[in-house]
């Protein structure tokens, strides 16, 4: 399934600005036509980003 930026920032219960720096800084990656596939990009965020507890 694919889904807009906004969307995926729902979708994971984070703002649109989280999301949008985690794809300016290559932690997921959009689709050619801009929008996110929410499988892979669930995939990408837990294997590029550090969570600190």
């Amino acid at each position: 399934m694919e889904i807009s930026i906004c969307a995926n920032a729902r979708h994971r219960g984070v703002s649109d600005t989280a999301v949008g720096k985690t794809i300016k800084t290559y932690r997921i990656t959009k689709e050619y036509d801009g929008s996110i596939d929410v499988e892979k990009a669930y995939r990408e965020w837990n294997m590029n980003t550090n969570a600190t507890l």
